[in-house]
């Protein structure tokens, strides 16, 4: 049973990771991916009462569609809660939250955006499956403002203005020190829809 957000399931998972951590509060739990047999009624009564008994602070989803989020948002709402955060895939090479709505729906609601796979997962640092002209775009910008491809990277994804929250994971501290660098990279307009042009294969209408 790969997705299960039922009473029962949420109320159950939540209370194990606070076993696990040692903790009797998580501060922003998350429902990591969207269970659709499960009412949205049903999550949002059960995050609900997990916030009223004080077991997490503020809830947030990951990997909803626009929809979804929106109609899992009515729902708290009813209940006087908002969701605080949207985790979703977003970087040079996967730009459909540009355009499907999900920025758009985290904008209007108010809603933090966390990012991950912000390199797409390696791909962007090795060039591994992406396509010659995104790569060479991505250098192009890197030389001009004389840093790498992976910090131009992360710097385009911090770049739209819902102001994501770029979630990065290593084991090596030079690696985190040169992604917190991508926060002094100040991609244009101009440099923006080049990588989106490239990404995309095509020139913008």
């Amino acid at each position: 049973m790969p997705y299960n957000s039922g009473p029962a399931a949420l109320r159950q998972a939540c209370e194990a990771s606070l076993g696990r951590l040692g903790v009797d509060h998580i501060d922003l739990y998350q429902v990591h991916r969207p269970d659709v047999f499960t009412h949205p009624d049903d999550v949002a009564d059960t995050l609900a009462a997990l916030r009223a008994e004080g077991k997490v602070g503020e809830v947030g989803i990951s990997n909803h569609t626009p929809a979804q989020h929106d109609t899992l948002a009515a729902a708290l709402a009813e209940r006087g809660v908002q969701i605080a955060t949207t985790q979703v895939e977003y970087s040079a090479a996967h730009l459909d939250p540009l355009r499907d709505g999900t920025f758009d729906v985290a904008m209007r609601r108010r809603t933090a955006v966390m990012v991950w796979s912000p390199l797409a997962g390696g791909r962007l640092v090795t060039g591994h499956g992406v396509s010659p002209d995104l790569l060479d775009t991505l250098d192009d910008i890197a030389a001009t403002h004389r840093t790498d491809r992976t910090t131009v990277a992360l710097a385009f994804t911090l770049a739209h203005p819902c102001r994501p929250v770029v979630v990065v994971g290593s084991q090596d501290p030079g690696r985190l020190a040169a992604a917190a660098a991508a926060m002094h990279v100040p991609l244009d307009r101009t440099d923006a829809y080049r990588i989106v042009a490239a990404a995309q294969g095509e020139p913008l209408p």
